[in-house]
């Protein structure tokens, strides 16, 4: 069987997985300990025969365990497979008015209105080499985020062009300008019945001007005009992530997603229900009051230890 490259990024830099095609299906193999067969851009593509997939991968002995889910929003579990629920966050989307009256906080809706009376400018904008560049500046504006070290911080305009520009016929740019400058932006991924941000950013320096709520707004209203049902945001999270997207109408929504295993190894890791590897064995066992403050503790470290010069110009950092 011919083994294919497929590029995806992963902590921002593009990596190289071994794929395979069954039937119609690219299949990436992911992970070492244990190999993970995931259908490729698992988002948007189904897995068409599940069964045979199965029967190629263990008879060629490309991974340990086969994973794929129904295509978001079916929730409902129709295969004879091993299965869990995946909790997604998802916001359900009849009109941008509904969501604004109905679905968010109180405090959100006076932050969309603080974002238009401090200048900000929201805008549906092209991919060009002008949006690269005001990308690039947010890209570089700090070198930790969210307790960590920015994966983006660094690159040039040449790697936010080529990382940005993939699946541009089915994106949508929304931008929030302040006196002229991009501060903020998302990119929007269109699908069947739903949208997803695939990046979205903000400028630290300007986080009281509330762009990324202002964007949000804008991206509502983007898929009520194109009766999107739905935008999602990835797994549900955690901590602060957790309760920014509830703020916002975003809802936990369970998907099954199916786990099969294809060698000794990967049988292993489902009956410990850890088939996504060693860092999930510590997640379970741990509390979440000591991964929080182990958290907190690293996001403190990143922030003495990665703190660049006064003179540089940044601001602050987030963390």
């Amino acid at each position: 069987m011919n083994i294919d490259k497929v590029r995806v990024y992963r902590q921002g830099k593009p990596v190289y997985l071994d794929a395979v095609t069954v039937g119609t299906t690219q299949v990436e193999i992911q992970g070492t300990l244990p190999r993970l067969a995931v259908i490729h851009n698992e988002w948007i593509n189904s897995a068409h025969d599940p069964a045979e997939i199965t029967r190629v991968l263990r008879q060629e002995r490309l991974a340990d365990i086969f994973a794929f889910w129904e295509l978001f929003p079916d929730g409902s579990a129709r295969r004879e497979f091993p299965m869990e629920r995946v909790a997604i966050s998802a916001l359900p989307i009849k009109s941008h008015e509904e969501w604004l009256a109905r679905q968010i906080r109180k405090e959100v809706r006076k932050n969309i209105k603080k974002a238009a009376r401090r200048g900000v400018e929201i805008r549906r904008v092209d991919f060009d080499d002008t949006l690269v560049s005001g990308m690039t500046r947010i890209f570089n504006e700090a070198t930790v985020r969210q307790g960590r070290p920015f994966w983006h911080y660094g690159k040039t305009t040449e790697d936010v062009k080529e990382e940005m520009g993939q699946d541009l016929a089915r994106s949508q740019f929304i931008g929030a300008y302040f006196e002229g400058e991009l501060i903020g932006f998302y990119k929007l991924i269109i699908e069947r019945c739903f949208a997803q941000p695939v990046m979205s950013l903000s400028m630290i320096r300007h986080r009281d001007k509330y762009a990324d709520t202002a964007l949000i707004s804008e991206a509502v209203r983007f898929c009520a005009e194109h009766r999107l049902r739905y935008m999602t945001y990835g797994e549900w999270r955690r901590d602060h992530h957790k309760e920014f997207l509830e703020s916002h109408g975003f809802t936990r929504m369970l998907i099954p997603r199916y786990y099969f295993p294809l060698s000794y190894r990967g049988a292993v890791c489902l009956k410990l229900k850890t088939p996504k590897g060693l860092k999930e064995v510590a997640r379970q066992l741990l509390p979440e009051s000591v991964l929080s403050a182990a958290l907190r503790l690293r996001s403190r470290w990143y922030q003495s230890a990665l703190r660049p010069p006064k003179h540089a110009g940044l601001d602050t950092l987030e963390g």
